[in-house]
């Protein structure tokens, strides 16, 4: 091989090395940019979980509310009962 035919594979294997760098460097970028685009959208998953947990609570709190007012209304209606079968009784 010739000193010219050397400086011509050198001269278009340093070419090919800097596109390659070239196509590296914007893939890296597309890499950033996506694992950027991960983290925001794994914080957003994790707020959205933190926010249906804390939903489901404040429904398993408000039904514990509803079962213990049903709770109340029934006594209430026995107590109720038992005043109208006096006043019944009374009025009998």
């Amino acid at each position: 091989m010739t000193d010219e035919e050397l400086q011509k594979l050198v001269a278009s294997n340093a070419k090919a090395i800097e596109a390659l760098t070239k196509q590296v460097l914007a893939t890296n970028r597309k890499v950033d940019a996506m694992a950027d685009f991960v983290d925001t959208t794994m914080r957003q998953i994790i707020d959205m979980r933190r926010g249906i947990g804390s939903t489901r609570q404040g429904f398993n709190d408000t039904l514990a509310e509803i079962r213990a007012m049903k709770a109340d209304m029934r006594e209430t209606q026995l107590e109720n009962n038992q005043i109208l079968r006096y006043l019944e009784q009374k009025n009998s």
